[in-house]
């Protein structure tokens, strides 16, 4: 956005939305202000397209910030089809993104609808569609966003927001207790900050690894696993905190960095390796993963970098050269671990990167592997999705969802000093003694219900329109008991949560 013409400027982008909300909350200070845009920024310098529009200005001046993470307009998302991971774990990542960048509560970032996750809010952009209005003049796409038809009649995904007010209705908790986070994935200068964020949160969620956001330049949390996906440029992370993670390193952590053509202080001794030559490549290069069938993975966006083992565990290999490029080294009582390509850019702006071969996710599972990250319940499938969360008492809940529109057939492992507890709408693990289980879940477009058996494998149906939709236990009948019509429950809804609100402190 330009202002009468100036350049653009953060201070102009924070000076347009204080001018917003302030005339706002004169007219009516008893309402929360809304921000809803899409593809905000990291805060430091990034490569983003409106970098001067950033996630922690716009949650500072307004009191609800909204992720509003629509495939068509968000950056990098509308790559796939719709019931693809790319898709199912859009609004997830955006989430988070936003919510740990800015430093804000869960509560106050929204879903849209459809993809509602337990203990955060949705508000509804419109409730019905507008072709036929006349008073306005809509000449753009966004006409037909609306939860009920011109004619009053519901569409689907209304219908699954009733059946996911029912599921969470139907759960044990009242509120799932915060996920259970492996790592911090750090954000850094001159890079596409959302790109990398987004390959990151996926790969992950693919190997079983969970993991928050920061950007470099903020206050690092005490962590066993740093991520720092995708370096670009001379001045990627400064020195201070370079060092910084690097003690961390050397006291027990794990690093992982993967390298555009970002440049980090005494990276030879650091990594194990002596780099030889660094240039452009004339052809698409290519690694081989040890022990992975479907390699070579393509390394898109990377430079042709050789290098010597000095010390390093090599993990991979380009076919060409034999060039390490992936690999990992003892540093003091922590790993560093290294790929050779800006593989969270690269999967991001890949169309179908997530969905079939080749496995870039096994990349982010040996990471895993090397930082040691426990978990209550192990599933090797990268079409499957889980977190843990810890209650009071002791126990671990487990949500599992499948992100394809295809069955998945699994075979779980327990973690070590975990077993099977009560189950239900969802898996709940005590730390007793271990032994073995198996699960099966069964859906139907009506009826979800979870069945719990012992046999050697998990079936989990496909996702009918949402992420959430894998593990419901509420039936079409208990939803039109509670709600007589479908439009009553999005009046309720949106009454309910556009309440006034406590001012900020």
């Amino acid at each position: 956005m330009q202002l009468h013409g100036q350049r653009r400027s953060r201070d102009g982008a924070y000076l347009w939305t204080a001018a917003i909300t302030n005339a706002i909350r004169a007219a009516d200070p008893s309402r929360p202000v809304v921000s809803g845009m899409h593809s905000l920024c990291t805060p430091h310098r990034s490569a983003g397209p409106f970098p001067e529009w950033t996630i922690d200005d716009q949650g500072e001046l307004t009191d609800l910030l909204t992720t509003h993470p629509y495939p068509y307009w968000t950056r990098h998302t509308r790559s796939d089809a719709v019931n693809t991971l790319r898709t199912t774990l859009h609004a997830t990542a955006e989430t988070r993104f936003y919510a740990d960048i800015g430093g804000f509560r869960a509560r106050e970032f929204v879903l849209p609808v459809g993809q509602r996750l337990p203990g955060v809010p949705v508000v509804v952009r419109a409730r019905s569609d507008r072709t036929r209005l006349r008073a306005l003049r809509l000449e753009r796409g966004g006409t037909e966003l609306g939860l009920l038809r011109n004619d009053g009649s519901a569409k689907p995904v209304l219908r699954e927001m009733a059946a996911s007010r029912a599921f969470l209705d139907g759960l044990p908790l009242r509120a799932l207790p915060p996920r259970r986070t492996d790592g911090v994935c750090l954000l850094t200068r001159d890079q596409d900050d959302w790109a990398a964020a987004f390959g990151a949160f996926v790969l992950g969620k693919q190997a079983g690894l969970e993991m928050e956001f920061r950007h470099i330049m903020q206050p690092i949390p005490d962590a066993g696993l740093y991520l720092l996906p995708s370096i670009a440029g001379p001045s990627c992370v400064p020195r201070r905190r370079w060092l910084e993670l690097l003690t961390r390193v050397r006291a027990g952590a794990t690093l992982y960095v993967s390298l555009g053509d970002g440049i980090v202080p005494h990276f030879n001794e650091v990594a194990g390796v002596e780099l030889v030559s660094r240039a452009k490549p004339p052809q698409p290069l290519a690694t081989v993963l040890d022990g992975v069938d479907d390699s070579p993975l393509p390394m898109d966006g990377a430079d042709d970098l050789r290098f010597v083992p000095r010390g390093a565990e090599v993990l991979g290999v380009r076919p060409d050269t034999r060039s390490p490029v992936f690999w990992r080294h003892r540093l003091g009582a922590g790993w560093v671990v290294v790929f050779a390509s800006p593989l969270e850019v690269g999967v991001t702006l890949r169309p179908g990167a997530f969905d079939a071969a080749p496995p870039y996710w096994r990349v982010y599972d040996e990471v895993r592997k090397t930082g040691s990250v426990p978990r209550a319940l192990i599933l090797d499938c990268p079409a499957v999705a889980m977190t843990e969360h810890r209650t009071a008492d002791g126990r671990t809940v487990v949500v599992i969802i499948n992100h394809t529109a295809v069955e998945q057939k699994l075979v779980p492992k327990l973690g070590r000093g975990f077993a099977l507890g009560e189950t239900g709408c969802g898996a709940t693990i005590s730390p007793r003694v271990p032994r073995c289980f198996s699960i099966a879940l069964r859906c139907t477009s009506r009826t979800r219900r979870i069945l719990w058996r012992r046999k050697p494998c998990v079936s989990i149906s496909p996702t009918t329109a949402s992420p959430c939709a894998t593990m419901r236990q509420a039936s079409s009948a208990r939803v039109a008991i509670r709600w007589k019509n479908l439009a009553a429950f999005h009046d309720h809804l949106t009454d309910r949560l556009l309440t006034p609100l406590p001012r900020k402190a």
